[in-house]
């Protein structure tokens, strides 16, 4: 390939990131959308560090991590490709860091930074695998999907609001017509989620780390912390679809200063572990002699990378320690008995244990829930729990005929039901406060709950209370656990009426 044809060649891939990067946001989308779909889910289940930590904790395999062999070959055979062609997240850096390049030049003139840089990554991954064998999930923190996915659903709210906002600014104005009209072609890309997730900030601060890190260095995120290249990386050492020459030429130093990801060593050998097949330097190449071929490459006669031994050993170590405080029920951060209110997603039931393990903390189901529902958890449980959904029926009901977070969910965590199965399945039940209810309290008529439930026949019906008026109460062979009741009570703060978990259910219940 000559640098005519990797001009050309680079011109291909920016077409090829861009519409991965559209197809990301479509099915991000349409999974958010009142239309069914496997939406997001999709690259999750492309994805093999996601799949790997979560074979890693249930030690079992599921169906649904299939497609992640397709991306292994891929590894296999070309590397580093996946985060030069592929990447959303890597497109998104890639413009700005496009935007950002004269900061990096007054900052730091160009430096380069040293070559021990590009090792924490694999301590990072090092520790997700193995925190993932422990039991505790930490990939949703660092995978790049989850952080785009998760960093977008935070986004979606204030999104709505802005178009809100703008909409009604404009109604009585001479733009009206012209603003409704816009209004009304993004409102099918506008989410309907209400309200703002929970820890919605953590989201976005960690996507912002990831682009402060462009400030430092071309691909700061991909060179020295993304898991997933890691895990590409050692995929495609031996990958026969590479760059050659494998070093840069003598007196020449091109290749290396093209290079987004610092592939090219200090005494110009190529790292086949962080080279992503850009073409960068194919295309730059004044001699015609860098190119790409299918060739299986020599072993390398290079004593061993002590170096990167030490940074394996120090993410063993880095794993152990969250690893170790989230396990020691003593511990502030540690395993906790889940508090009587923590509810999961229909069909988990009072299975922690086994849904911690699996789910990734991806956030297709926050994303993918049309009545904001679903939220991410802080420490309930302690650091095991930590951004792992959980139903929150006082921001957002369970609607009883969706199915969407079972259908997302990338790694079965989430068990798909159909609507049937998942009433026979409620994440909890409700029970009535009543120090709080007022038709309990004070003679104040209040059925608002049983107006709104959901259920053809009621799971809460009408009583004689203690003063003259009724008083609702709770049908638990009925109770399907949507959470309408709690929703919908018209108590500031707590509810009236909650749900609470099966396996506290008072003995009356």
């Amino acid at each position: 390939m000559s640098a005519g044809h990797g001009s050309r060649a680079i011109w291909v891939r920016r077409a090829v990131q861009l519409g991965c990067l559209a197809l990301l946001l479509w099915l991000f989308r349409h999974g958010a959308s009142a239309e069914p779909g496997a939406g997001a889910a999709w690259w999750f289940r492309f994805d093999p560090l996601v799949q790997l930590a979560a074979l890693l904790a249930d030690r079992s395999v599921q169906l649904l991590a299939w497609p992640a062999l397709f991306a292994v070959a891929l590894g296999l055979f070309a590397g580093r490709v996946f985060c030069g062609w592929i990447c959303p997240l890597g497109t998104l850096l890639d413009l700005w860091g496009r935007l950002t390049g004269w900061f990096r030049h007054l900052a730091w003139r160009d430096r380069s930074a040293s070559d021990w840089a590009r090792l924490p990554r694999f301590a990072i991954l090092a520790a997700v695998l193995l925190a993932a064998l422990g039991g505790l999930q930490l990939v949703g923190l660092v995978d790049p999907f989850s952080l785009l996915v998760r960093a977008l659903a935070a986004g979606d709210p204030p999104l709505r609001a802005g178009a809100d906002a703008v909409s009604t600014l404009a109604l009585g104005s001479a733009i009206e017509p012209a603003s409704e009209a816009a209004y009304a072609a993004a409102l099918p890309w506008l989410a309907a989620r209400p309200g703002w997730p929970a820890l919605w900030w953590l989201s976005l601060a960690l996507l912002v780390t990831v682009f402060a890190l462009e400030l430092l260095g071309r691909r700061g995120w991909c060179r020295w912390a993304c898991p997933l290249g890691a895990l590409y990386g050692l995929l495609g050492r031996w990958a026969p679809l590479l760059r050659l020459p494998s070093r840069s030429c003598a007196g020449c130093g091109d290749c290396r200063a093209s290079c987004d990801l610092g592939a090219f060593a200090a005494d110009g050998r190529l790292r086949r572990s962080d080279c992503t097949l850009c073409l960068r330097c194919v295309a730059g190449c004044e001699r015609d002699r860098a190119h790409v071929a299918i060739r299986l490459p020599q072993p390398s006669s290079a004593p061993p990378d002590l170096e990167r031994r030490r940074v394996l050993i120090a993410g063993a170590v880095a794993a152990g320690v969250p690893l170790v405080a989230a396990h020691l029920p003593l511990a502030p951060l540690g395993r906790q008995t889940p508090p009587i209110d923590l509810l999961r997603p229909p069909g988990v039931g009072d299975q922690d244990e086994a849904f911690l393990d699996r789910c990734v903390r991806c956030g297709a189901c926050l994303a993918a829930c049309p009545e904001g529902a679903l939220h991410s958890d802080g420490l309930s449980v302690g650091l095991a729990g930590l951004l792992a959904p959980r139903l929150s029926p006082r921001r957002g009901a369970c609607d009883p005929g969706c199915t969407r977070c079972g259908d997302l969910c990338p790694t079965g965590a989430i068990p798909r039901l159909s609507v049937a199965e998942k009433t026979l399945h409620p994440p909890g039940l409700a029970v009535i406060d009543r120090q709080l209810c007022i038709p309990y309290l004070r003679d104040e008529s209040c059925l608002v709950c049983e107006e709104h439930c959901p259920v053809a026949e009621k799971a809460i019906q009408r009583a004689a209370g203690p003063f003259s008026q009724e008083v609702p109460v709770v049908a638990a062979e009925r109770c399907i656990g949507c959470g309408w009741c709690e929703k919908v009570c018209p108590l500031e703060g707590a509810a009236g009426i909650r749900l609470v978990r099966l396996d506290s259910l008072p003995a009356e219940q």
